[in-house]
């Protein structure tokens, strides 16, 4: 049991090493192929760091190539428009912004048309012959502004508002007076008479914006449509895997040395990307098989008959379906460094397994399907590793140890652990 137990904190020493070094030695960087407009006009192509804004950004880091030691500082004083290529482009503008909350837990007795006017960097969400619909961001909430493309006219905010009920103490409303806004953009350019029906219907998001502007304009401007944000990919690899299964309460099986032994495993799946540009952040869901067999043979001491042996064979077929949350800690093009936690769903099937203790001079004791092990369980997996050149991906991982057999009548628990290295293949775009 000591050599297990060592085995097992010279692993758990190795996975920590894996996962604080590189944060240490690394700065983190997701430079991806951009370009700077300068305010003079002029076009500056390289490398942006892209930060997974969730608020517009009101700078940003360049280079011209990753190779660069610095980056250069860019802000709304010294651009006027960059773009991370076939993926997400912005312009600088000066909008009045509101600054009402929509969130319904905030609940206001009078509407106030309350804004500010700010200079800001608006993400361009579609653009076409008519119109380009943009969106901005901050701590209060989203907001879309339309202009005609190639106007002089700064952006107007599309107004989406909550506010009290007059009418009704102490409940709100929505005004969705952006509905009017392109209904009356669209019959400016004399768009479809399917376009009003649309608006009509329309909710304040993304999804709904995009698609009636574009269909305002009869298509988007195919140099402004992005690849998309979200993207995800196939997977497939093998694993090698060693397990122990130890027991321990009033039975024989506890006074055997833990019941180890090296597995094959074979797991392939799916990552979702929430953002394809950067791949920081992913899930993945991922299925697989394994084999295990515990094979026991030895004393009984726990009988009063002299000469008493047991033997115990047990195959174990493993199905694997676990969901993963994985963090590149050091993210670049071509190697990346990441953590990996789990929710490991387990289903098992056995062989006609029995415990058979057999006596010198007496019949044997045979006790089939005993001692149990659950079909159905839940584990904790973490993993560490590598992946290069979008390609490869190499990994350790270790479970923390799980109770799979429990015999309420004599007080005996067996405990599995499981500890693997592996690797994956990744299949279609990266």
């Amino acid at each position: 049991m000591a050599d297990f137990n060592l085995f097992e904190m010279k692993y758990l020493k190795l996975l920590l090493c894996l996962i604080v070094f590189p944060s240490m030695l690394f700065a983190q960087s997701n430079y991806a192929p951009g370009y700077v407009v300068g305010l003079n006009g002029d076009t500056l192509s390289g490398f942006i760091n892209y930060r997974e804004w969730v608020m517009n950004p009101k700078e940003i880091a360049f280079k011209h190539s990753q190779g660069d030691a610095k980056a250069t500082r860019f802000d709304r004083s010294r651009m006027k428009s960059f773009g991370l290529t076939g993926f997400a482009y912005y312009e600088r503008h000066v909008v009045s912004i509101s600054q009402d909350s929509v969130d319904i837990n905030y609940i206001k007795t009078q509407h106030k048309e309350n804004a500010v006017t700010d200079t800001v960097f608006l993400k361009i969400l579609t653009r076409g012959k008519h119109l380009t619909l943009y969106r901005y961001t901050d701590t209060i909430k989203p907001r879309f502004y339309l202009s005609k493309t190639g106007g002089a006219i700064e952006p107007e905010e599309l107004a989406y508002h909550l506010v009290g009920d007059s009418d009704q103490q102490g409940t709100v409303k929505f005004v969705r007076r952006f509905r009017n806004q392109l209904i009356y953009a669209a019959q400016a350019v004399h768009a479809p008479a399917a376009v009003e029906e649309m608006t009509g219907r329309a909710e304040y998001n993304e999804g709904d914006l995009v698609k009636i502007v574009t269909k305002i304009n009869g298509g988007a401007d195919s140099r402004f449509v992005s690849s998309g944000e979200s993207g995800s990919r196939w997977f497939a690899g093998l694993g090698c895997g060693y397990y122990s299964l130890t027991y321990d309460g009033h039975t024989p099986l506890s006074d055997a040395s833990p019941k180890s032994g090296v597995t094959p495993i074979i797991d392939a799946g799916i990552d979702l990307f929430p953002f394809t540009a950067v791949q920081k952040f992913y899930l993945r869901l991922e299925a697989g098989v394994s084999y295990y067999q515990f094979n026991y043979n030895q004393p009984d001491k726990y009988t009063d008959v002299s000469g008493a042996n047991l033997t115990l064979n047990v195959k174990q077929f493993n199905a694997m379906f676990t969901p993963q949350a994985i963090y590149n800690i050091y993210n670049g093009q071509n190697l990346k460094v990441f953590i990996d936690v789990g929710l490991g769903l387990n289903y098992s099937t056995y062989n006609q397994y029995q415990q058979v203790i057999t006596y010198e001079y007496i019949e044997p004791y045979v006790k089939k399907g005993y001692p149990s092990f659950d079909r159905f369980w839940v584990t904790w997996p973490v993993k560490a590793g590598i992946a290069v050149n979008k390609q490869l991906e190499v990994y350790i991982i270790y479970t923390p140890s799980r109770i799979i057999s429990d015999q309420f009548n004599d007080g005996s628990q067996g405990t599995i652990s499981q500890y693997g290295a592996g690797f994956n293949y990744y299949f279609g775009k990266r």
